[in-house]
This record gives structure tokens, sequence and C-alpha cells, in this order.
């Protein structure tokens, strides 16, 4: 039994290596915000988002490439082609270094989304990054 739970931790371990995390998969938006004051990097879980309660990862830099941390981060989901937003407020959380958790991320419809940011503190600015969920 212990060489077996060792096998499968060290197969846990290789996939983490290998398939990656949020941080480093490749990105499922990256854009600039409205203003262009912010580079926005999006990375979902499950990417591309499925239809229920998803998670992501935002990393914001300015144009140079450095890091924006500080960052109050609102997030509002909609859903323009059915005119509604979503029913439970997204949790975003500062990591540091311009990177942003996002869970609670409920998008109980396939279809097109809009997730709208509005940033505030060390810089002030707004965008909408489109993703489609499955």
């Amino acid at each position: 039994m212990t060489a077996r739970l060792a096998s499968l931790l060290a197969l846990g371990l290789l996939l983490s290596a290998c398939c990656g995390t949020p941080e480093n998969s490749a990105p499922l938006v990256k854009q600039k915000s409205d203003q262009g004051k912010l580079e926005l990097t999006l990375v979902t879980t499950p990417q591309p988002p499925t239809r229920g309660l998803d998670s992501a990862v935002l990393t914001v830099t300015d144009p140079s490439g450095k890091p924006v941390a500080g960052l109050t981060v609102g997030l509002t989901p909609y859903m323009p082609a059915m005119g509604h937003g979503g029913s439970v407020q997204p949790t975003v959380t500062d990591k540091g270094n311009g990177v942003y958790d996002i869970t609670n991320l409920y998008l109980y419809m396939p279809g097109e989304w809009q997730l709208i940011f509005q940033f505030s503190g060390p810089v002030t600015d707004s965008a909408t990054l489109a993703i489609t969920v499955d």
C-alpha cells in the first residue's frame, strides 16, 4: 500500500510540473485595459471555463511589463446575449506582485460572458474581458 501511495504522489508531482498551474498556463485572454494603463492576462480553472463555479488568476502589469500590485479590483460577470449578470459576487484577492486570484466565479450558463473589471488604487482604469463558457 505504501509503494502505491508513493507512486500516486510522484504522479501528482509530475503532472503538476509538466502540466502547470494557472499562473504558468497559456492565457485564455490577454489584452490592454480601456485606457491602456494596464496589461491584463487571464487564466481560468478549468480552461476554457465550464458552466458552473470556476476560478481564475488575473495578472496585471503596466505597459512596460512591471507588475502592478495593491489594486482594488471590482469584478462583475455579465452575459450580454441574455442581458443579465451572475447571481454570485466573485471574490478577488491580491496575492502580490500583480497577481490577483478570482474565486467564486459562477458562470451558470454556456455562451459568451463579459468579465467587467474596475481597477482603483495606484492606477484607475477598467476593462471588459470576453470569455466563452462551454
